[in-house]
C-alpha cells in the first residue's frame, strides 16, 4: 500500500503488539498486562513527558540493550508504567519500585509479570497487585 494508515495513538493508549503497522505516532508500542496488547511510550526526561495516565513514569534506568554491568548497556530514558501485571523478562521490564515476579510455575508455566519490589511481607500489605 502505497500510502498506510498513520499511527494515530498517543502516549499510554493501548496498542497492539502484533500490530502489522505501529498504532503508536512515538513509534513505542512497549509490553503491558493483557494477552498481545501494550501501551504506547516515548523517549523521556522526566516524568512530566509521560502524560499521567495510568501510572506511566520516565524510566531513566530503562537498558534498550541490557548489560551485567549497567556501565556497558545502552540506556534510553522511556516512559514505562510502574504498575503490576505488566509483562515482562527482567527487572529492567519494570519500572519505579517493581521487579519482574514469575507468579506462574516452571519452564513453559512461567507467567512473568511486574510486581512492588518487597524485602519483608510487611513491605507489600499495601500494594496494588
Amino acid at each position: 500500500d502505497p500510502n498506510p494508515p498513520q499511527p494515530t495513538k498517543n502516549v499510554g493508549d493501548e496498542c497492539d503488539l502484533e500490530a502489522s503497522l505501529n498504532e503508536c505516532k512515538t513509534g513505542y508500542c512497549m509490553p503491558g498486562s493483557k494477552t498481545g496488547k501494550g501501551y504506547c511510550s516515548r523517549v523521556c526526561n522526566t516524568n512530566t513527558d509521560c502524560g499521567n495516565k495510568d501510572g506511566m513514569i520516565c524510566n531513566t534506568d530503562y537498558q534498550r540493550i541490557e548489560r551485567p554491568n549497567k556501565d556497558n548497556a545502552a540506556v534510553m530514558p522511556l516512559c514505562m508504567k510502574a504498575k503490576s501485571c505488566v509483562s515482562c523478562f527482567s527487572d529492567n521490564g519494570c519500572a519505579g519500585n517493581y521487579s519482574c515476579t514469575n507468579i506462574g510455575g516452571g519452564g513453559t508455566l512461567a507467567k512473568e509479570v511486574c510486581a512492588p519490589s518487597c524485602t519483608s511481607d510487611k513491605d507489600c500489605a499495601a500494594a496494588d497487585g
